[in-house]
């Protein structure tokens, strides 16, 4: 009975909630399960670890740092001169693996940096390292130094330059700015073309001085990554490699020049009747070395319209001497063809040339433009806008004058109106070698190629020089230089 009424005392308040408007259930007296909550979020922790140092073995410019990384997403060096001279940092990295190598370009010589691993995360939080000291070693004194004077407004980045210098290192170099060498690559020979292609490896043209022949060199190029380790070597198929240039496209093959020849009668043009005429050839090889298009300009240029500089009483006579490949934005080839003073367009894949350019049989008349034409020329472009640009030795203009050239062609009414122009000043007029680059704020960086002493100048479009680079070093020129805005 006691048990009873217990019963009823602690089940009235209860009854009496429910008459009041609770939600009472039949289990209302029973034990509710409690809302699970979520598990707490791991924390994810960055960590760096086992960091080293060490110098370059290509190029005391830079350095090598490796680290152990866990759960970062990207990472990058930081580094400052003790002096207070230099700073700055290599672009973010991915992190793909925990032990990673980081290259760091663009050091001063001969200086104490402190220099620090930063990691960051998927979440955006980073976290740094320890500063660990290095220091660089001094440069090699062969190494040629630039004198760069700046009155105007100049596309940012690092100029590649193409120095044919005879040395015992035969660098590639990359200056700044301010013309301090900033990168370098020693080569067993000189060199001639060097540029950046579009996978950020470099190429460099390797002369082999023991094939010198037909007035210029034959070559192999060496491909670098951007810590001057060999990657691979390019070379034409069956053929002999020139010397002028190397494309290698966004796909991985390559563009190259190669020597063909053929024994010919010129008595016709005042040379013997057994002559040996050096032509040139354009290949696309593939990375593996496989050659998926081959043009051989005997096959469709006639052996005529040599320019007047070129000697045709040798035992061998230089043709063609194309120094320029580039893939215009119809996938179709522009060739520049120096000593038939012409610039050619080549259908990719029938061979067939679409128009000539200058020099004999072209298909185009020259349109306000006081030298009728171009002279001799090099490095031959095609711009976003379909125009071209080259740079103009000018060998045969009366008197010889050197320029940058750019033309709009008319397809239809067949003319080649000279849109803008730079005529360098008759001291440094290049009788040989030469680039001329668009850049991305309009201006031009020209390369004077033999002109003494070997010059590289930004111009704008009003025809001011902004930036003129110079080199005190005897050198036989700048063959090309090419503004990039990395290092990296």
């Amino acid at each position: 009975m006691k048990l009873f009424r217990l019963n009823v005392v602690l089940q009235l308040p209860i009854l009496l909630l429910c008459a009041l408007g609770w939600h009472c259930g039949r289990d209302a007296t029973a034990p509710q399960p409690l809302t699970a909550l979520p598990p707490p979020t791991p924390v994810v922790q960055l960590t760096i670890s086992n960091i080293r140092i060490r110098p370059n073995p290509n190029n005391v410019l830079s350095a090598v740092v490796s680290a152990d990384v866990t759960n970062a997403a990207r990472v990058r060096v930081e580094y400052a001169a003790g002096d207070g001279s230099d700073s700055g940092s290599t672009p973010d990295f991915a992190v793909t693996r925990n032990s990673t190598e980081l290259p760091v370009l663009g050091l001063m010589p001969q200086t104490d940096y402190t220099m620090q691993v930063v990691a960051t995360g998927a979440d955006g939080t980073a976290v740094s390292s320890d500063a660990i000291p290095f220091q660089t070693a001094s440069l090699p004194s062969d190494i040629p130094s630039f004198v760069a004077l700046q009155s105007g407004d100049v596309q940012p980045g690092y100029t590649m330059i193409g120095l044919l210098y005879s040395s015992q290192r035969n660098p590639a170099l990359i200056v700044d700015q301010t013309g301090r060498v900033v990168w370098y690559r020693e080569n067993p020979r000189a060199v001639s073309d060097f540029q950046k292609q579009p996978d950020g490896t470099y190429t460099v043209a390797v002369n082999n001085q023991d094939l010198f022949s037909y007035g210029y060199f034959i070559a192999q190029y060496h491909q670098y990554d951007n810590l001057g380790n060999l990657l691979r070597m390019w070379s034409a198929s069956d053929w002999l490699t020139d010397n002028h240039e190397l494309r290698l496209l966004p796909n991985g093959d390559a563009l190259i020049l190669a020597f063909s020849e053929r024994t010919m009668d010129l008595t016709s043009f005042g040379g013997r009747s057994n002559a040996i005429v050096v032509g040139n050839m354009l290949q696309r090889v593939k990375p593996s070395g496989a050659v998926q298009f081959q043009w051989d300009a005997f096959d469709h240029l006639p052996v005529d319209g040599i320019a007047s500089g070129v000697d045709v009483r040798g035992a061998y006579v230089d043709w063609t001497h194309m120094n320029a490949i580039d893939e215009m934005s119809d996938g179709n080839y522009l060739l520049s063809i120096r000593h038939l003073s012409q610039v050619i367009k080549v259908d990719s894949g029938t061979g067939a040339v679409l128009w000539k350019l200058g020099g004999m049989g072209s298909d185009f008349q020259f349109v306000g433009d006081s030298f009728n034409g171009f002279s001799m020329q090099h490095g031959a472009r095609e711009l976003p806008n379909g125009n071209i640009l080259m740079f103009d030795n000018g060998d045969e203009h009366a008197p010889p004058q050197s320029r940058a050239a750019e033309y709009r062609l008319d397809l239809i009414n067949h003319t080649a109106t000279l849109v803008w122009q730079y005529v360098a000043p008759t001291s440094i007029q290049a009788m040989a070698m030469g680039f001329a680059q668009r850049l991305p704020n309009g201006n031009t960086l020209i390369a004077y190629g033999t002109a003494r002493p070997p010059r590289v100048q930004e111009v704008n479009p009003a025809g001011e020089v902004v930036w003129d680079l110079s080199s005190p070093v005897p050198a036989v020129g700048v063959y090309r230089a090419f503004r990039i805005a990395s290092l990296y």
